[in-house]
C-alpha cells in the first residue's frame, strides 16, 4: 500500500483496537475534544465520513448537517458493528485514496487521525503521535492556516516544526512559529485554548495571527494531553 492509504489504514486499525476494547460506560462517554459526541458518536461519524468519501457526497463536507446525518445514519449500531461496517467500507476506499488528489486524501486522512486524538484523550491510551497520518494532516492543516493569513491580507508566518519549514500565506514572512508536530496538529485543529496557543514559541508579534491559527473554534478549557 502507499503512503495515504496506508496512513488511513493505521488510523482506522488503531482507532478500532481501542474502540472494540472499551466498556459501556466508556462507549457512552464524552469526547472532551468533541463534547457533543459520545465515543460511539465518534466511530459512527469516521465510518458515516468514509461512507460519504466513498459516494463522492463531499459538497457539505464539514457542515453541521453533513456530520450530523452519518451519526444518525448509524444511531442503532453498537461498536461492533460500527467497526465492521467502517472496515466494509474500507475495503475499496483505501486503495482509492492513492488515486485521487493528494489534497482529497488528506481530508479524510487528516479527520480520522484528529479523532484518533480524540479518542486516545478521551479514554487515556495516548501513543501513535508519530504516525504518518500525522504528517499528512499536519501539512493539510498548515496549508489551510495559510490560506486563513492569506485572506485576511497578513504577512506569512514561516512555521517549524522537527526540523520542517513551512511558510504558511503568500507576503513576506514576518513571524516565525516552532512547535512539535502533535502540538502544532492539535492546536491547528482546534484542540488548544488561546492560551495554549499564545503560550507557543512564536518570534515577532503573534497577535494578528491568534485567532487564525485554528480552523475551527479554539478549546473552551484544556485538554490537559501529555
Amino acid at each position: 500500500m502507499s503512503e495515504a492509504s496506508s496512513a488511513y489504514r493505521g488510523c482506522r486499525e488503531r482507532i478500532g483496537e481501542i474502540a472494540a476494547n472499551l466498556g459501556p460506560v466508556d462507549l457512552t462517554g464524552t469526547i472532551p475534544a468533541c463534547p457533543e459526541w459520545t465515543v460511539t458518536d465518534l466511530v459512527a461519524h469516521l465510518a458515516g465520513v468514509a461512507e460519504d468519501f466513498a459516494a463522492g457526497n463531499l459538497d457539505k463536507a464539514g457542515a453541521d448537517a453533513w456530520t450530523k446525518a452519518q451519526i444518525a445514519r448509524r444511531s442503532k449500531l453498537e461498536m461492533p458493528a460500527l467497526i465492521s461496517d467502517w472496515d466494509d467500507i474500507s475495503i475499496e476506499l483505501d486503495p482509492s485514496l492513492d488515486e485521487i488528489p493528494a489534497g482529497v486524501a488528506a481530508m479524510l486522512i487528516g479527520d480520522a487521525v484528529t479523532h484518533e486524538h480524540d479518542l486516545r484523550g478521551a479514554v487515556n491510551v495516548p501513543g501513535a503521535r508519530d504516525s504518518y497520518a500525522m504528517w499528512i494532516g499536519l501539512e493539510r492543516n498548515i496549508r489551510r492556516f495559510g490560506k486563513r493569513i492569506k485572506d485576511a491580507e497578513q504577512p506569512s508566518v514561516v512555521v517549524q516544526c522537527e526540523g520542517r519549514e513551512w511558510q504558511a500565506g503568500v507576503l513576506k514572512p514576518a513571524v516565525e512559529l516552532e512547535a512539535d508536530h502533535f502540538e502544532l496538529l492539535r492546536a491547528l485543529t482546534g484542540r488548544r485554548t488561546l492560551q495554549e496557543i499564545t503560550s507557543l514559541a512564536w518570534t515577532g508579534d503573534p497577535k494578528p495571527y491568534l485567532e487564525l491559527v485554528s480552523s475551527y473554534p479554539v478549546a473552551r478549557s484544556s485538554l490537559s494531553e501529555s
